[in-house]
């Protein structure tokens, strides 16, 4: 399921006219969209399982100094301890 989502919300920002970028390094750890949202860029994880860690994320966010970092998955909004933004899958539209 995790492609599928990830191919959907990449349709959803590219028909918003939003440029995608895609990080990986050495095969295990994986963004799967880097946009600029509020003007700074910003590391996006989609998630298709219940279980929605992301290590790639607090990873990237620590290692490179990244300023922002949101998750969309199933689960309802929130923000974690690390500062990543939580949104469900749909609200994809409006970053």
């Amino acid at each position: 399921k995790g492609a599928i989502y990830e191919n959907i919300i990449a349709d959803i920002f590219h028909k918003s006219g939003k440029k995608l970028y895609y990080f990986e390094k050495n095969s295990t750890l994986e963004i799967d969209f880097f946009l600029r949202y509020e003007g700074v860029a910003t590391a996006i994880e989609v998630k298709s399982a219940d279980n929605a860690k992301s290590k790639s994320l607090k990873s990237v966010m620590t290692k490179w100094n990244v300023e922002k970092g949101i998750k969309l998955s199933s689960k309802n909004i929130g923000i974690n301890e690390n500062g990543v933004i939580s949104m469900p899958l749909y609200m994809s539209m409006f970053l």
